[in-house]
């Protein structure tokens, strides 16, 4: 796990969390100052990225898109590929899986 922090003019403008285990990378969660940020989120999306690859990762998920136009463009511009999978959640409602999703992100 690492801890992503990019700053602009001595301010923090975004962090991000990468998880990497085996040849899989996840960029877990991001937050970031849209008044400040620019182009941070695309530096710290390339910095995780250059880490996965250094550590042997064959695949890197950057996270659910939700059909959102700008966030696929966003992660198309870096190079990022739609799949669909599976997705278990774990919820109350039904014991102990609720039913699968397939999700189509990127």
């Amino acid at each position: 796990m690492r801890i992503y922090v990019a700053s602009y003019q001595g301010q923090d403008a975004a962090a991000a969390v990468f998880l990497g285990a085996g040849r899989g990378a996840v960029y877990w969660r991001g937050a970031s100052d849209t008044r400040i940020a620019l182009a941070c989120n695309d530096l710290l999306q390339s910095e995780m990225i250059k880490h996965a690859c250094m550590l042997g990762c064959t695949h890197y998920h950057m996270g659910e898109s939700g059909g959102v136009a700008s966030l696929e463009e966003f992660k198309e511009s870096l190079g990022a590929i739609a799949h669909d999978y599976a997705e278990y959640v774990y919820g109350r409602v039904r014991w102990p899986w609720s039913r699968a999703r397939v999700s189509h992100d990127i």
